[in-house]
């Protein structure tokens, strides 16, 4: 049985080289005396002895060109090129797989050149070569010529970015992106299991590429924020869905770079996900959502990332056909009532560092683009307890106030209680609500100034005990508008009763943490980035959650005993 598997092995790259090669690069006879002489292979890759290598190597040429590979489930299926680091000590395959299972994918490799894995040993066990990052020894032998790389599996989704360089007209090695001008790339994109479909799933696309963050920018690793196009000349918007994220043209990529866990981020976008993503039950997603990916930027690795949907009109359900207003605050000043007047009679798009993102701000649109927020400025900040209590609901929606004063206590987000906040209006209802971004202040860190080694980040037992106070919060508990109070209680207990549970956080954090070490790329990221923040693990986080949950429940109790 074993002989008539290779047999059928051997037909069928005889059949994927004679296709691809002309008559003078028809399989040779060492060549196929290799594979027919391996009793084991691996992705369709018959496995070599270093003696067969270099035996074959000996007739061959040394070459630096590597060819394209491509992964495919059969030979009539779809194709999906493996992303390739070239720019590296050893170039290097990566090959997504699927996590969820414990056997190696029933995939097969193929080229335009003859594949070798060499190996004197029994290759591993999938769980094995992912979780270590195994690299596998690849020899490509062509009819005169070879190559050698390396191949890695990875459990994430790989995404491949190219600058290109629109004078010369060629892609370059380069991995210096600028926050402008913005730097036109080539990218590409491959998910061995599409969260949608369940199936690999592969892109290509042109595109534009800049940095993006403060404080952040200032460190080795960046994040980014890309768009996609058609083609280079980036006139033509490509919307792709990317793993299993909403179809878009705007992607944001965050580095993780301070955060000590690289959980922090995707644990709080994911309870926000349960909380108060689904606000308006129509499809829209109300913030921003977040998967793990590994980035080949430049032909180099360049580490672990957290792939987001941008936080835009299209996330509000807001459009020239449902319109609306969407607003960034990016410090923790809040401006004044007159500021906003002055901005809308000179038609600005941004006063103290809050920013109207949809819509254009000209003069047609400046005073219904700003009235909204103008109006929560005036009555939050600006106005007595009496027209607080009488007004605020005419443009507050306190559904989506109860949410995020759960979420943002149960993470106690001491740097999302103004800043790193979206807010947003649609005309359909007038009300205004809140969307978290930016969450690795959280679950226990709180932020230093100046330049230390600690990357700005702390563990602060203070908060611990913090409840997260905003004016907005504060006034309606205070005055208890509308009976918030019980909403709020009625909120928190309808949670409680359901996922909301110190051990159900505590059991995704470690899943998020699972899945990062499982799929090599922690470690991967960890000798890329060897300053980032890195812990071993993350007991931090489960002591914090483990007295928060039940520190809220007393805290929610007490609003009772208040009324």
């Amino acid at each position: 049985m074993r002989r008539y598997l290779f047999c059928l092995l051997l037909l069928l790259l005889t059949v994927m080289l004679c296709a691809c090669h002309t008559a003078e690069d028809h399989l040779s006879a060492d060549i196929a005396e290799c594979i027919a002489s391996s009793e084991t292979a691996l992705f369709g890759i018959p496995i070599c002895t270093k003696e067969q290598a270099a035996q074959l190597k000996q007739a061959r040429r040394a070459s630096e060109v590597l060819p394209k590979i491509v992964s495919m489930a059969d030979a009539s299926g779809p194709q999906h090129e493996l992303p390739l680091a070239q720019n590296e000590t050893t170039p290097t395959y990566y090959l997504p797989l699927n996590m969820e299972t414990s056997d190696w994918d029933s995939i097969i490799l193929s080229s335009d050149s003859a594949l070798f894995l060499v190996t004197e040993q029994t290759p591993p066990s999938k769980a094995d070569a992912l979780k270590n990052g195994h690299r596998f020894r690849l020899l490509i032998c062509g009819a005169q010529f070879y190559s050698e790389a390396g191949l890695v599996c990875t459990g994430l989704p790989v995404l491949k970015i190219d600058l290109y360089n629109p004078d010369s007209g060629k892609i370059t090695a380069s991995t210096a992106v600028q926050r402008d001008p913005v730097s036109p790339m080539y990218f590409s994109y491959y998910d061995a299991c599409d969260p949608i479909t369940g199936r690999s799933a592969s892109a290509k696309s042109a595109g534009k590429i800049r940095t993006r963050g403060g404080t952040s920018a200032k460190y080795d690793k960046h994040s980014f924020k890309f768009s996609l196009y058609n083609d280079i000349t980036c006139m033509d918007p490509k919307n792709l869905s990317l793993c299993g994220l909403r179809r878009d043209d705007d992607w944001i990529l965050n580095a993780m770079y301070q955060e000590e866990t690289k959980v922090r981020d995707m644990l709080a976008y994911d309870l926000w996900e349960d909380i108060g993503i689904d606000h308006y039950e129509d499809g829209t997603v109300l913030g921003t959502r977040m998967r793990y990916v590994e980035v080949i930027l430049g032909g180099k690795y360049w580490g672990l990332y957290g792939l987001c949907e941008p936080e835009d009109a299209k996330q509000f359900g807001i459009s020239e056909t449902a319109p609306g207003s969407v607003y960034k605050v990016g410090s923790w000043v809040v401006p004044k009532v007159e500021e906003l007047r002055r901005a809308i009679i000179a038609d600005h798009a941004q006063v103290a560092e809050v920013e109207v993102k949809y819509p254009e701000v000209v003069p047609e649109t400046s005073r219904d683009a700003w009235k909204p927020f103008l109006d929560y400025v005036e009555i939050t900040y600006e106005s007595s307890d009496f027209t607080f209590s009488q007004q605020i609901d005419d443009i507050m929606d306190e559904d989506n106030l109860a949410d995020m004063w759960i979420f943002l206590n149960v993470i106690a987000g001491r740097d999302n209680r103004w800043k790193n906040l979206y807010l947003a209006c649609r005309a359909d209802d007038g009300k205004l609500v809140m969307a978290p971004w930016d969450c690795d202040i959280s679950f226990g860190l709180n932020w230093e100034d100046g330049d230390h080694e600690s990357l700005h980040l702390y563990h602060e037992p203070y908060s611990f005990y913090e409840i997260q106070d905003m004016p907005i919060f504060d006034r309606y508990l205070e005055l208890n508008v509308n009976n918030f109070r019980q909403t709020l209680t009625d909120r928190w207990t309808e949670l409680r009763e359901g996922w909301l549970s110190a051990e159900e956080i505590i059991r995704r954090a470690h899943a998020f943490r699972t899945q990062l070490e499982d799929s090599g790329a922690l470690s991967r990221n960890r000798k890329k980035w060897p300053k980032s923040g890195d812990v071993q693990d993350i007991s931090y986080i489960e002591e914090f959650v483990s007295f928060r949950i039940p520190h809220l429940d007393a805290y929610i109790a007490s609003l009772s005993e208040d009324t």
